[in-house]
């Protein structure tokens, strides 16, 4: 692995499916301890918090643009990897909404992302 020493040089060499990967283990990891809604939540919690971490980076006079949102190229897909990743059905299984709600398919779902590796989950994902 190599080691950077400024955030703004790992931003700019971040690796999205290697990102949706991590944070698919995270969530399937949280799921044993806490609700499908509040893994969700967090996820969405966890992709704001990086999105305005990664506008921090900006040039000056893109940071007083608050209405926009403005993204290193890298990561301007990561909004909807972890959208995909909220699809998945170990987060979204019990939902009233998913005619093929199947508490076996969120079992599943959830072993799949605890045991693949990062790469080949992401690629799952995907």
């Amino acid at each position: 692995l190599s080691v950077v020493d400024e955030l703004r040089t790992l931003v700019q060499t971040v690796n999205p499916p290697a990102a949706l990967g991590l944070m698919a283990k995270l969530a399937a990891g949280d799921l044993e301890r806490r609700p499908a809604k509040e893994v969700s939540e967090g996820l969405v919690s966890r992709l704001v918090d990086g999105l305005a971490a990664a506008r921090a980076l900006c040039p000056p006079p893109l940071q007083r643009t608050p209405d926009e949102l403005i993204l290193p190229r890298q990561m301007a897909l990561l909004p909807l990897f972890a959208l995909s990743l909220l699809k998945i059905p170990a987060l979204n299984a019990l939902d009233s909404r998913t005619p093929t709600a199947h508490p076996d398919s969120a079992t599943s779902g959830l072993q799949l992302a605890r045991s693949l590796p990062v790469h080949l989950l992401s690629t799952l994902l995907l």
